[in-house]
């Protein structure tokens, strides 16, 4: 009977490890060993925003400039998915920061304790107007 308890215990106890596994392995981080990055470099992300984003003809009437917060997460593949806008400033501005985003270059995933995980960021975009 020792015996049954013994392998019972075991059991739930490598049960309970995988399911911890399972859930580690769908979490999404928000700080992670190596956090992702943009393949070619944060320099060439930066220049890409700068020549893919375009100010609205509104916002460019109504002299609209500030930041567009976007959040997205970096999955495993390093594709950026569940982008959305925190906090905007409207007038077609938060479309386009969405648009821009949605039409990355690809990024290199994080990594946590040795394996690749899912990473939420949270970018800010800057809207200026031209002098």
């Amino acid at each position: 009977m020792k015996k049954f308890w013994l392998i019972w215990l075991l059991l739930l106890y490598v049960w309970q490890l995988h399911a911890q596994h399972e859930t580690a392995k769908d979490s999404i981080y928000t700080i992670a060993d190596q956090m992702p990055e943009p393949q070619d470099g944060y320099k060439n992300f930066y220049k890409y925003l700068q020549e893919n984003l375009f100010y609205t003809q509104e916002a460019l009437e109504k002299k609209i400039q500030g930041y567009v917060f976007v959040q997205f997460v970096v999955n495993t593949e390093g594709k950026l998915e569940d982008i959305k806008v925190i906090k905007g400033l409207g007038y077609g501005l938060d479309e386009e920061a969405l648009r821009v985003f949605s039409e990355s270059p690809p990024w290199h995933c994080g990594w946590h304790q040795g394996r690749k995980v899912k990473v939420r960021m949270t970018f800010n975009v800057v809207f200026r107007l031209p002098p």
